[in-house]
């Protein structure tokens, strides 16, 4: 499975990840859980509110 954003070095700002993952169907009320759900598993992290994949 490809995923449709590569990690970056630099990062995605939070409100472009938000618009992101609303095009992709998300309501507004269940993206700061998959957020949160992606960080606590390890998947992202965040930096100066710039949301980060990590390396696996």
């Amino acid at each position: 499975m490809q995923p449709k954003i590569e990690p970056t070095a630099d990062g995605l700002p939070r409100g472009e990840v938000e618009t992101y993952l609303r095009a992709e169907g998300f309501e507004d009320s269940t993206i700061d859980v998959a957020l949160d759900e992606l960080l606590n598993r390890g998947y992202i992290y965040v930096v100066n509110d710039y949301v980060r994949l990590t390396d696996s």
